[in-house]
């Protein structure tokens, strides 16, 4: 252990059936022993006297690099929840794996290489902004109740909190019909 703290490994059951599996106790220590070290340590087994092992240490040791993998980083690298505190990074390191070919060594490092943007903050928009904009797209959505009616839940969208309120001005105008070419049917008629 040492000074990284206590490290933790899933220890599933079909580790544990497939271990009962090897009719030779001598295998399935080595299979049990190889599952730790490689966890714990990083340590591939080398099992080139043994194929038998070896054919089942490679299907294993996919679900260890995956369990690893969301244990230290979250979400897999790439997807939008995925969120990983530089103080847990350096804290605890998965072991490190060779890529088995060139295509995931590109695909790691143009995952590195893309700039992290930060996410945009949604400012409040004032009464008179939102009549700029409904008069700006011809609509005939009213600002101060549109402001109101957000102001009053919290500028949230259903349960989330709202990102982009010109949006929300654009689904008004669909959902009540305030679009351009019925405004000015509207207006012919008084």
């Amino acid at each position: 252990m040492g000074d990284k703290g206590i490290r933790k490994l899933g220890f599933y059951e079909s580790y544990w059936e497939t271990a009962k599996l090897l009719d030779n106790e001598s295998q399935r220590l080595r299979f049990l022993e190889a599952i730790f070290r490689f966890g714990f340590e990083g340590v591939k087994p080398d099992f080139s006297d043994d194929k038998l092992l070896e054919c089942i240490f490679v299907q294993t040791k996919a679900n260890l690099l995956a369990d690893l993998r969301r244990k230290h980083g979250g979400a897999p690298a790439g997807n939008k929840n995925a969120r990983k505190t530089e103080a847990k990074a350096e804290e605890e390191e998965p072991p490190e794996e060779e890529a088995e070919d060139e295509g995931e060594k590109e695909a790691e490092e143009n995952a590195e290489a893309k700039p992290k943007r930060a996410p945009k903050r949604f400012v409040k928009p004032s009464v008179s902004e939102i009549k700029a904009y409904c008069a700006e797209r011809g609509n005939a959505v009213n600002a101060q109740a549109f402001f109101d009616f957000y102001e009053s839940n919290g500028w949230k969208v259903g349960k989330n909190s709202m990102k982009d309120w010109k949006a929300s001005v654009r689904t008004w105008e669909q959902k009540d019909g305030f679009k351009a070419p019925v405004r000015e049917k509207l207006e012919m008629w008084n």
